[in-house]
């Protein structure tokens, strides 16, 4: 029936301009967010917690923060007026310790350098292998 096809096609055009359409919020939260300050995050989003926003907003705020490459995860909820963005980020080295070599910090240092490990760095499995191939790391 034409009419039952029309009113699916008017439902469906509401449902997506809906989705399209700015939406209201009062407060920007970021949670796991721990390598950007908050006030970073919020300049890369270009809306506030007193400007509306749209799903096209939110797509491209995630991909301008994906582009920082600190995280593996990136989503977004909103509960209640609350936009909230939830981060995973990738590992990064927090601590070093040599074990059996016993010598002056900075000649630590330098061996650390020479692996391509530094504290504060992100960890990836590349550097893992790289420090494994330098003479200094058994298996």
């Amino acid at each position: 029936d034409l009419r039952i096809y029309v009113k699916k096609i008017l439902l469906l055009l509401s449902i997506a301009s809906y989705s399209m359409s700015s939406q209201d919020i009062n407060e920007i939260k970021f949670k796991g967010l721990t390598q950007i300050s908050n006030e970073i995050a919020l300049e890369t989003l270009k809306f506030n917690a007193e400007s509306d926003y749209s799903l096209t907003q939110i797509n491209e705020a995630i991909k301008k923060l994906y582009a920082f490459n600190y995280f593996n995860n990136i989503w977004v909820t909103d509960e209640n007026k609350q936009l909230t963005f939830h981060f995973v980020e990738k590992p990064f080295i927090a601590k070093l310790d040599m074990k059996g070599y016993k010598t002056r910090d900075e000649e630590v240092e330098a061996l650390y350098t020479s692996m391509g490990l530094k504290k504060g760095t992100m960890y990836t499995p590349k550097k893992l292998e790289k420090a494994k191939k330098s003479s200094f790391i058994s298996s």
